[in-house]
């Protein structure tokens, strides 16, 4: 994709006119795609929207925008607002100041836009339209143009530049008469758009790339809005008009398949073997390609050892475990956002995948709209809406090319606004005091004053030691802190002749071990070449000593016959990671942070967070205390009862 890339959004939702002012909302639309279009891992377009604008500064804006195009650049113009047409049949896109009986003077007409499409140098210019069509006129103008007039009649081949690089869609087929006089004429609330929010959504998920090639085109993005707005509307049909040289791609996206790399021939004809053996080595150099950084040898050894995990026991088990390695694994299988204020900014959790870079190779779709989810280089961000009361209940659903796994997101939205005093029942009077469980120390070992500003630096520090941890970041505005595991010494787990026992160092194994760890890690492609060169080392240990620090997993099994060797990573001191935005330290306290103070704010709500869900759960759990003794009750005279109807 050479060239600028360059997206101007024209939205109006606000109108001086009294019979334009019921309509959709395109502002929130417009901001969606601006978001969608902005990405730089999406759109990567340098977006400008203009909202509510009159119609002269509309027509400036276009103007610029277009002219300015050079010939490798991309353009995209988007309308979010009333198309009208007057008495003659002429398509309008209206604009703050828009009069239905002065669209010439007070709207941008269609004529405009074409001209100047046609005029500008650049050859790949994309037009989307998402109009509310109708016929606006005072009661007192006559409607001359009957029946419906199909939008792409406005923009025919021949005035937008020869068929050069010029692509039109349209959220419908044809103009509809949604208007009687200056007032809309059915009574239907408005909705969101169809049209803006398939778009949003097939570019943000990737569900747009139809053939997963990373790229997201023009006509895979057609052809997913179309079957999107059907789905839901059977009566809108979007349409199009495609004049370009080649494919024109307007977004990347996450859905880029990852081709097999096939076998090296030698190791083909091991897998499939007769010899057990020869079979059972094949899964360990499988295993090396599968944790390698080659995506594609990973796609095809996990495909190879899919296959083995079917032979028999001796060799499946083995494979089985590699293919376990691989699997998709997020650090957080459940995210309780807890309870959060109607209309407050949302928090954001940050979620690591765990394992090798193939398990790791995963896209992600939230199963509901008001969880928001964006991949960052940590992992994924996650932070949920908080405009809709109420428990909300949904899941990230995270899938790759090894597998796939889900993660619950849980919130309850609350309302700020008091609530009227009411009288106690008896049994409610029982429970009025909750008092906060001994254990709710824990959570941050100090009292949180209402005034964040009252925190020390040394209460700071240790509010954030509670709430980051591996798997679990935070983030205000710009900046975020994340923890992250570093490695800790190595054990080995040997079984062998000699019985079972463990080592913390490479020179208490046993001759085998040292010799088949070395031959497994000198098999593994990816090492260098100096660490295969045994001439480099004065002995086995050191030999084997290198070539385990040059390792990015220790998760290993091995064995043969009688004897067996298991090699871990103990779990070292957490890191913390802190990111501006634009760089990004690494700190082994929280104490040396200098700007820790940045994360006032959202480590104090934190904590409130979680004694009101300690206060909860000791109130939940006095509940089914009182129930569990009223229960015991009621047995009781069951019981009483059943023997007095027994003596009598």
């Amino acid at each position: 994709m050479s060239g600028q890339r360059k997206a101007l959004i024209v939205a109006n939702d606000e109108y001086e006119n009294e019979g334009l002012r019921r309509l959709l909302a395109p502002a929130a639309d417009a901001e969606a795609l601006r978001r969608v279009l902005g990405d730089p891992q999406i759109g990567d377009f340098d977006v400008q929207v203009v909202h509510n604008q009159p119609a002269h500064a509309i027509q400036a804006q276009i103007d610029d925008f277009l002219s300015d195009g050079r010939p490798e650049d991309l353009l995209l113009l988007h309308f979010s607002c009333h198309g009208l047409k007057n008495d003659s049949g002429a398509l309008f896109f209206a604009a703050s100041n828009t009069r239905p009986n002065r669209l010439d003077s007070t709207a941008i007409s269609a004529d405009f836009v074409q001209g100047r499409m046609r005029a500008s140098r650049s050859r790949r210019i994309v037009l989307l339209l998402d109009c509310c069509y109708g016929g606006a006129f005072s009661q007192s103008v006559r409607v001359r143009a009957a029946g419906d007039v199909n939008v792409l009649d406005s923009f025919p081949d021949s005035n937008l530049g020869g068929g050069r690089g010029r692509a039109i869609i349209t959220a419908s087929t044809a103009m509809e008469y949604a208007f009687e006089g200056e007032r809309l004429a059915d009574g239907h609330a408005p909705q969101p758009s169809l049209f803006t929010q398939a778009l949003v959504d097939g570019l943000a998920t990737g569900d747009a790339d139809r053939d997963e090639d990373g790229e997201v085109s023009l006509n895979e993005l057609y052809d997913y809005v179309f079957d999107k707005v059907r789905e839901q509307n059977p009566h809108q049909t979007p349409s199009r008009n495609v004049e370009t040289q080649g494919e024109l791609y307007v977004a990347h996206s996450q859905r880029k398949r990852i081709r097999a790399t096939p076998l090296p021939p030698d190791l083909e004809a091991a897998r499939k073997d007769q010899n057990t053996y020869t079979r059972r080595g094949a899964v360990i150099e499988l295993r090396s390609r599968l944790l390698s950084d080659d995506l594609p040898a990973a796609i095809g050894a996990w495909e190879a050892l899919t296959e083995l995990a079917g032979d028999i026991k001796f060799v499946a088990d083995e494979a089985r475990a590699a293919l376990y390695e691989a699997a998709v694994h997020p650090a957080e299988s459940e995210l309780h956002f807890g309870r959060l204020a109607q209309g407050s900014l949302p928090q954001h959790r940050i979620v690591q995948l765990l394992g090798p870079p193939i398990a790791r190779a995963c896209r992600f779709k939230a199963s509901h709209k008001w969880i928001h989810t964006k991949e960052i280089a940590e992992g994924f961000d996650i932070s949920v809406d908080t405009s809709q009361l109420g428990p909300l209940t949904g899941s990230v659903n995270i899938e790759g090319p090894t597998g796939k796994a889900a993660i619950t997101v849980q919130a309850e939205i609350i309302s700020t606004s008091p609530k009227p005093s009411v009288s106690k029942s008896a049994t409610d009077a029982t429970l009025e005091s909750t008092p906060v469980p001994a254990h709710a120390s824990s959570v941050s070992e100090i009292d949180v004053p209402d005034d964040p500003s009252e925190l020390t630096t040394a209460q700071i520090s240790g509010l954030a030691q509670r709430f980051i941890r591996p798997g679990r970041s935070l983030k205000v505005g710009d900046w975020t802190i994340r923890a992250e595991k570093t490695a800790g010494p190595l054990i080995f787990k040997i079984k062998d002749e000699d019985g079972e026992r463990t080592c913390s160092e490479v020179r208490q194994l046993p001759a085998w071990a040292v010799r088949d760890l070395i031959g497994h890690y000198t098999g593994r492609s990816n090492l260098h070449a100096d660490l295969v060169d045994s001439d480099a080392y004065n002995d086995a240990y050191s030999w084997l000593e290198a070539l385990l620090a040059a390792q990015k997993y220790h998760s290993l099994s091995w064995g043969s016959n009688n004897r067996h060797i298991q090699v871990r990573s103990t779990d070292g001191p957490l890191r913390f990671m802190v990111s501006d935005g634009q760089t990004e330290r690494t700190y082994a306290r929280l104490d040396d942070i200098p700007d820790i103070d940045q994360f006032k704010p959202a480590l104090v709500e934190n904590a409130r967070q979680e004694m009101e869900s300690l206060r909860e759960r000791e109130r939940l759990a006095q509940v089914h205390r009182r129930l569990d003794e009223m229960l015991k009750v009621s047995e009781s005279l069951q019981d009483q009862g059943k023997t007095d109807d027994n003596s009598t």
